[in-house]
């Protein structure tokens, strides 16, 4: 499976955690080996130290705060990416 990024924000006040994490939301696609596709959202850790552990294990990694999710799903809106995942 290959997983493309379509579009990504980044909370922007990550008082909350490591200054190394960065909470983002993704618009991704799965390309999987026969051919399927599937689009959707998710939250990730990015690391921003480390370009080769960029992605970390997210099942041991808490969102701290409703109000990253929110921030994170405001700033999406206001970039309309419901109308961009619309045209894929």
């Amino acid at each position: 499976m290959y997983t493309q990024i379509i579009k990504e924000t980044q909370v922007e006040n990550n008082d909350f955690v490591n200054k190394n994490w960065k909470l983002c939301l993704q618009l991704v696609r799965f390309i999987y080996n026969d051919g399927y596709k599937e689009e959707g959202y998710r939250f990730v850790w990015i690391n921003t130290d480390y370009d080769s552990q960029k992605y970390r294990d997210h099942k041991n990694m808490l969102i701290p705060s409703i109000k990253m999710i929110e921030n994170l799903i405001s700033q999406a809106k206001n970039e309309e990416w419901e109308k961009h995942k619309e045209n894929l």
